[in-house]
């Protein structure tokens, strides 16, 4: 069994999955602006009015909405600085909380994928709904 994550955004990605042979899904960025998800709700707002074009590769497993954590962690990753070692470095600067939970943009990325252009469009119908 292969065990791989992100990239999961909608049904066609599940089924897509499946039919590779996947026992399971994991589904993150898709969730992290539901109500339910204990993201800050600045947090949640970057990601809506982000696009993917936009995200900054951190490390070789992680990409950020712009802020200056990320832009320090980026040219570390391009300047040469190991994969591990840059990710080391974002642990060590409170890993995803300090960005995600605690919606300090400056002081920590906020991971997500490249799909995030696709939460503003289900943000908007949701609104219209209601």
């Amino acid at each position: 069994m292969v065990d791989s994550t992100g990239g999961i955004n909608d049904i066609r990605g599940v089924r897509a999955a499946f039919a590779l042979g996947a026992e399971g899904v994991y589904v993150g960025t898709r969730f992290i602006v539901s109500n339910e998800c204990p993201a800050s709700d600045v947090t949640k707002q970057h990601i809506i009015h982000s696009k993917g074009a936009d995200l900054l590769t951190v490390s070789s497993t992680q990409r950020s909405i712009p802020n200056n954590a990320a832009q320090e962690f980026k040219n570390m990753y391009k300047n040469g600085t190991p994969s591990n070692q840059v990710d080391k470095k974002i642990s060590e600067n409170g890993g995803l909380r300090t960005g995600m939970l605690e919606g300090r943009m400056d002081e920590g990325i906020i991971s997500v994928n490249m799909a995030i252009d696709l939460q503003k469009k289900r943000a908007v119908r949701k609104l219209l709904k209601n």
